[in-house]
């Protein structure tokens, strides 16, 4: 990117902007095909046969992301030869090139796309795209002439004052084009729209269905209590206690609660297990997930049964009788 360094050197002065970087491409975009190379392996040199995505960045790109170095070192502009030799590559990268560590590559000839250099630094692992893809090898490699996106760092308490500087910076340095900043963060959250569209939708029908079962379990129960108002009367009249009286209320609704929640549990397993397999990272289902909801469910059932049941087992058992 032409003139760079004096854009850099204006933005950074601003109190609100923390530091200031160029890429070729920035994380939650997509990572493209890679090029042609070889790796000092076991004393010789040996041809890729893996395929590296390649990034280039600015000297200050992996401190201003905040990725770790696990070894060697980052890129220094005191090094002259960094911006011509040095590559940094990620651990999944160095394990597929068929190094053991990430310590063993360092000082490695390393040739990428025409270029010949050495491995200076060992970045971990970190997701470049969305969480559906796993993570590839990427070697990170200055190049400004192939860089044409401008990474900056804010104070996020400053977030406003900044952009509005940055918009006017913006209208000095490029008249007539429109300031549309990005935001990695939004970026990776585009990549989760469909899983948010999902979410929103199981949301309102499990709140629907909830409803709807407590409606209709409601109705049951007041149907039940009707048809058992003399038995109920009776029982009251021979000791029966109000938790008897609502233990013989609700036991068979329970029991039909248990019967769907077993029913429920498999379904709802397979179903979470397949949309899990759209990611290259996933949690296992825990029990735990399953045992929450059926209790949650219990509890919700016990209480619309205890509405009606507790009405029946309190009311005078004479007039029970008598209406009967």
């Amino acid at each position: 990117m032409e003139n760079y360094q004096i854009i850099k050197d204006r933005l950074v002065n601003n109190p609100g902007i923390s530091a200031v970087t160029i890429s070729s491409r920035v994380p939650s975009g997509r990572l493209l095909d890679s090029q042609g190379g070889s790796a000092e392996v076991n004393g010789e040199m040996s041809q890729l046969d893996v395929r590296i995505a390649d990034i280039h960045v600015g000297h200050e790109f992996i401190k201003t992301y905040g990725i770790p170095i696990v070894a060697g070192r980052d890129f220094d502009f005191q090094m002259a030869s960094d911006s011509t030799e040095a590559f940094i590559l990620n651990e999944v990268a160095i394990r597929d090139i068929g190094w053991a560590t990430p310590e063993e590559a360092i000082g490695k000839k390393f040739n990428y796309g025409g270029r010949n250099g050495f491995v200076t630094g060992v970045m971990k692992n970190f997701h470049f795209e969305s969480l559906h893809q796993p993570i590839v090898p990427i070697v990170f490699m200055i190049t400004q002439d192939r860089s044409n996106q401008v990474s900056i760092k804010i104070d996020a308490s400053r977030r406003e004052e900044t952009l509005a500087y940055l918009k006017s910076e913006w209208a000095d340095l490029n008249p007539g084009f429109p300031f549309e900043p990005r935001f990695v963060d939004e970026g990776f959250n585009r990549q989760y729209e469909a899983e948010q569209r999902v979410k929103t939708i199981f949301t309102f029908f499990s709140a629907l269905a909830v409803l709807i079962s407590v409606l209709g379990l409601l109705g049951l129960t007041t149907f039940a209590t009707e048809q058992r108002t003399r038995e109920i009367g009776i029982r009251k009249v021979m000791g029966a206690e109000t938790s008897n009286i609502l233990i013989l209320l609700g036991k068979d609704f329970m029991k039909l609660v248990l019967i769907g929640f077993l029913i429920a549990v498999p379904i709802s397993w397979f179903g979470m297990d397949s949309w899990l397999e759209d990611f290259a990272y996933k949690i296992g289902i825990s029990w735990t997930v399953f045992l929450w909801a059926g209790l949650i469910a219990g509890l919700i059932a016990a209480g619309t049964v205890m509405m009606q049941s507790l009405k029946a087992a309190l009311a005078n058992p004479v007039k029970s009788i008598k209406n009967e």
